[in-house]
């Protein structure tokens, strides 16, 4: 895949040259983070970027975006560094370890990555009926040396279980739940256990999630 950014007209522009990755019309949302499209500034590591229509698709861990030329979903190629993509307020953070996070808090800095549960994909069988063993072909997709090849997308997404980092001392920890989480402040235990059972706080709620990480990183 070619990728290259060039100044036209004092306007950077996105190119993709024809060696990207491409979809098939516009298939359904089910895996993708957002219902639909969303416009955003898609930023590189050298402070550069471009507008873009894009999505995420969780199930793939892939930056998707619609191409300006041909109105086709594509997907970025992973060897290509972006550092984040801004839709509106949001910040969303991608790198080849942790795939794609969003940060949902500046102080304390706190990170989420939203991990799918997923199901195979029920299709039509025989008089009507649908079937969740058969396989169904979303998309082809153009290999570098310009050769197509199928890929099925055979799981829907049923539910998300996020996935934490927060900042303390200068070091991203990694949490998923009440447990995991007093483990990076031993020396509160008992009062952010009380907190959390006071609050009947949920992990699946992002703004729970940090309120407590704010309540922890209290003197």
């Amino acid at each position: 895949m070619i990728f290259t950014l060039i100044m036209k007209n004092n306007v950077l522009v996105f190119v993709l040259w024809m060696l990207a990755f491409s979809a098939i019309g516009h298939g359904d949302s089910n895996g993708f983070l957002f219902k639909e499209y969303q416009l955003a500034n898609v930023y590189l590591p050298n402070g550069q970027y471009t507008e873009e229509q894009v999505n995420f698709n969780l199930l793939e861990n892939q930056l998707y975006f619609v191409d300006k030329r041909d109105g086709r979903m594509k997907i970025i190629d992973k060897s290509i560094l972006v550092d984040s993509v801004r839709i509106g307020a949001r910040k969303f953070l991608l790198d080849a370890k942790n795939g794609v996070r969003e940060e949902i808090s500046k102080n304390p800095l706190v990170y989420v990555r939203y991990n799918p549960r997923k199901k195979m994909r029920a299709s039509q069988a025989g008089y009507g009926g649908t079937s969740e063993t058969a396989k169904v072909t979303s998309y082809s997709m153009l290999r570098t040396d310009g050769t197509e090849i199928l890929k099925d997308l055979e799981f829907v997404v049923t539910e998300i279980d996020p996935v934490y980092w927060v900042v303390k001392d200068g070091k991203e920890k990694k949490f998923k739940d009440v447990e995991t989480f007093i483990k990076i402040y031993p020396e509160k235990k008992d009062k952010l256990e009380q907190y959390y059972k006071e609050k009947n706080m949920d992990f699946k709620n992002t703004c729970d999630v940090v309120v407590l990480c704010a309540y922890a990183q209290e003197p």
